[in-house]
């Protein structure tokens, strides 16, 4: 079984250590800073869910990383993770492109873009 992770894009960075509490009715998301505890509404954070699933360099794969990856003998190609009827995807399902012989690495995500 998968360790169950998300991190969560707060528009500025990535943040890993977060509480989701829904009151009233709202779902909301504490975050401890340094001046206490933040409470922030749902939208507006971006929360991504890890694959269960690491890179080449052993680093954890989350939904919206940008990966590198070779599947047919064109050369390396580049797609972003998503969550889709079930299935983590990059192109192919992820768990196809993981396994492949080129080995797949994280070269970026959706907020950030691609790591130059």
């Amino acid at each position: 079984m998968r360790e169950i992770k998300f991190r969560a894009w707060d528009g500025e960075k990535f943040r890993e250590s977060f509480v989701i509490h829904q009151a009233s009715g709202m779902a909301m998301i504490e975050t401890t800073t340094r001046l206490g505890s933040r409470y922030l509404q749902k939208q507006d954070w971006i929360i991504q869910q890890y694959t269960g699933l690491k890179d080449k360099n052993g680093v954890e794969i989350y939904e919206g990383d940008i990966l590198e990856f070779c599947v047919t003998e064109d050369g390396p190609e580049t797609a972003t993770v998503t969550f889709e009827n079930g299935v983590f995807w990059a192109a192919y399902p992820l768990y196809e492109v993981v396994g492949k012989e080129c080995h797949c690495g994280i070269i970026g995500n959706t907020f950030e873009g691609i790591n130059k």
